[in-house]
C-alpha cells in the first residue's frame, strides 16, 4: 500500500491524489450514457452509492419508478433500518427529557438541585462524558440511516438540509436541542414546503440559541406604537417586563437568515434590510433558558415586551402586523422571493448535478420552484426529468464528501455494522465530524473543500482498515469472498467489477496491475476502494 501511494505521488508534482481526481473530473464523456450508467448515475447521486445488487434491482424496476418511490420515503419498507435505530432511543426524546437525563453541573434548567452543587473533577468529567455522547450517538444514528435505510433519497435531502441550515452541537444550549432539531424540524420538512421549514427552522430553540436570536432585543428607550399585538400561527406569547438597559438588536440570525437560508449574499439585501430583519425577530426567544427561571418547559416563546413593534421596510415592503404574525410575514415572504428561488435552485444542482451546474438548469429549478410554492419534492423531480441531470458531462464529476465517502464504501461492500467508532474517527479526521461544522455555512459541498493529500490519504487508511481483522467492526464476510475466489488477478478483476463497475482509469488500472502479485486480496480490494476512480460519484 505503501508502494502505491508513493507512485502515486510521483505522478505530478503537487497534491497527487488530488490531481488525479481533478484530471478525471476534467475529462468529458464522449458518448451519451448507456442504461447501466444512467442507472449508476442515479443510485450516485440520489443515494449513498449502490450496494450490491442494486444496479440489477433499479434496471428491473426502471428509473422512472425508482425515482418515484424514492421521492414517496413513506411508502417504502425501512424497517431493517428502523430496527437498528431502535439502539439509540436518546432519538425520540424531548428536549424536557433529554435536560433531565443530561444535566449539566452549573447551568442545568430544569433541575434546580444541581444549579450549585460542587462536584469532584472525576464527576464532573463523567458528566460532561455523558453529555458529549449525545453527539457521538447522533453520528451512529446519522449513519446508520446512510448505509442502511431504503429512503435513501429521504436520507440525502436531510443531510442536505441540515447542512443548510446548520447548527453546532458544541455551541451552548445546542447540545440539548439538536435532537428535536433534526427530527422535529429538518426531517419533519425535508420533502415538504420550503417556507414550512423555514419557519419550523425560525421557531427552533437550537437555531435560536445557535444565531442568538434569544439575545435579540428592542432598545429599550424605543417608543412602542400604540396597538395591540398579535400573535401567530401556533405561538405562545409571553408577558415579560421590558429589556434592561444592556438590551439591543442581534442582527446574526437576521444576516443569516438572508444571505444564508434564503436569497444568498448576492441577493440584492443591503445593510438596512438586515437591520429591519433583525427589528422583526426581536422577542423570537426560547422560554426557560434562565439558569434562575423556575422550572419550565423549554420551547420557543415571543416576549412581548422584547418585540419592536414599530413598522420595518424590508426589501421595500412595509411589515406591521406586529408580534409572530410578523415575522411569519416576513418568512413568506423571503420564502417566495425569486432571489430565494435561484440560490435554492442552484444548492440543489450543485448536491445533484455538478459544482458548477449549468445557469439554464438552475434557472427551470428556480422556475419550479416558484410555480409550485417552495414544493421541495416537485423541485426535485424538475432536476431529475431535467436532460442536464443525464448530461454524460456530469458523470461521476463530483466529488464525495467524507461522510459520502465513508458511507458509500461500507454500502458498496454490504458492509452491516457493529459498531461505528472508525467511520467517526474517519470523519473527524477528514474534517467532517458529523454536527460539530461551527460556521453557519454548513459543510462544502464542492471539490476543492475535501480533495487534498492529507485528506484523501486518510480515505486510503479508512480502506485498509475495513478489511483488517485486527480492527473489527463491520461483518464483511460475504463480499471478501466473493472477491477473493481465484487468486490475485481475479481478485482485483472483481474488485474492479463489484466496486467500479468496471469502468476503471488507465492509470488506476496499470498502477494496481502493477502491485498486485505483492498484495494479497483484502489490501487489492482496499486499494480499488482508495483509488480516484471511487472517490467520485
Amino acid at each position: 500500500m505503501r508502494k502505491y501511494i508513493l507512485f502515486l505521488m510521483t505522478i505530478q508534482k503537487i497534491h497527487p491524489l488530488a490531481a488525479l481526481i481533478l484530471v478525471a473530473l476534467a475529462v468529458a464523456q464522449l458518448q451519451a450514457m448507456d442504461q447501466n450508467q444512467k442507472v449508476l448515475h442515479v443510485l450516485n447521486r440520489l443515494t449513498f452509492g449502490p450496494r450490491p445488487g442494486d444496479l440489477e434491482r433499479v434496471k428491473a424496476m426502471g428509473l422512472k419508478a425508482y425515482i418515484t418511490k424514492q421521492l414517496n420515503p413513506d411508502k417504502l419498507d425501512d424497517r431493517v433500518c428502523e430496527k437498528e435505530l431502535e439502539r439509540y432511543p436518546i432519538l425520540g426524546e424531548s428536549i424536557n427529557s433529554l435536560l433531565m437525563e443530561y444535566p449539566q453541573p452549573g447551568i442545568n434548567l430544569l433541575r434546580p438541585d444541581l444549579r450549585d452543587k460542587r462536584l469532584s473533577p472525576m464527576e464532573e468529567g463523567n458528566a460532561y462524558t455523558r453529555l458529549y455522547g449525545m453527539a457521538t450517538t447522533l453520528s451512529e444514528a446519522k449513519l446508520t440511516r446512510a448505509v442502511l435505510s431504503e429512503r435513501q433519497l429521504f436520507e440525502v435531502m436531510a443531510d442536505f438540509w441540515f447542512n443548510h441550515f446548520n447548527v453546532d452541537f458544541d455551541k451552548d444550549l445546542v447540545q440539548w436541542f439538536l435532537i428535536p432539531y433534526e427530527r422535529d424540524v429538518i426531517r419533519a420538512h425535508a420533502l415538504g414546503k420550503f417556507k414550512d421549514l423555514l419557519v419550523a427552522v425560525a421557531k427552533s430553540p437550537a437555531m435560536l440559541i445557535y444565531l442568538d436570536n434569544n439575545d435579540n432585543h428592542a432598545d429599550p428607550n424605543y417608543k412602542p406604537v400604540a396597538r395591540a399585538e398579535m400573535g401567530g400561527t401556533g405561538s405562545t406569547m409571553m408577558m415579560e417586563p421590558p429589556p434592561g438597559k444592556g438590551a439591543r438588536i442581534n442582527e446574526n440570525y437576521a444576516r443569516e437568515l438572508l444571505e444564508l437560508h434564503t436569497m444568498g449574499v448576492d441577493g440584492g439585501y443591503t445593510q438596512h434590510d438586515v437591520v429591519e430583519t433583525a427589528r422583526v425577530f426581536t422577542g423570537w426567544a426560547v422560554a426557560g433558558t434562565h439558569p434562575d427561571s423556575a422550572p419550565q418547559t423549554v420551547e420557543f416563546r415571543f416576549k412581548l415586551w422584547h418585540h419592536d413593534s414599530n413598522p420595518k421596510v424590508i426589501l421595500g415592503q412595509t411589515f406591521d402586523q406586529g408580534g409572530v404574525a410578523e415575522g411569519e410575514a416576513v418568512l413568506a415572504m423571503l420564502a417566495g422571493r425569486p432571489e430565494t428561488a435561484h440560490f435554492i435552485a442552484k444548492k440543489l444542482c450543485q448536491r445533484f448535478v455538478a459544482d458548477d451546474p449549468p445557469a439554464a438548469l438552475v434557472d427551470s429549478v428556480a422556475r419550479k420552484f416558484l410555480e409550485s410554492d417552495g414544493d421541495i419534492k416537485e423541485t426535485m423531480r424538475a432536476i431529475f426529468s431535467s436532460p442536464e441531470f443525464f448530461d454524460p458531462e456530469y458523470y461521476r464529476a463530483k466529488v464525495k464528501t467524507p461522510l459520502e465517502f465513508v458511507a458509500s464504501a461500507l454500502r458498496a461492500v454490504g458492509a452491516h455494522p457493529d459498531n461505528w467508532t472508525r467511520a467517526n474517527e474517519t470523519l473527524d479526521s477528514m474534517g467532517q465530524p458529523l454536527y460539530r461544522c461551527e460556521p453557519p455555512t454548513g459543510y462544502a459541498q464542492t471539490a476543492g473543500a475535501w480533495v487534498s493529500s492529507t485528506a484523501l490519504l486518510g480515505r486510503t487508511n479508512f480502506s485498509a482498515g475495513l478489511f483488517n481483522e485486527e480492527a473489527p467492526g463491520f461483518s464483511l464476510a460475504p463480499f471478501e469472498k466473493g472477491v477473493s475466489i481465484g487468486g490475485q488477478k481475479v481478485a482485483l478483476e472483481n474488485a474492479f467489477a463489484l466496486l467500479l463497475n468496471n469502468e476503471v482509469s488507465e492509470a488506476t488500472r496499470q498502477t494496481l496491475s502493477r502491485e498486485e502479485p505483492t498484495l494479497d486480496t483484502k489490501k487489492i480490494v482496499a486499494l480499488v476502494m482508495a483509488s480516484p476512480d471511487f472517490q467520485r460519484r
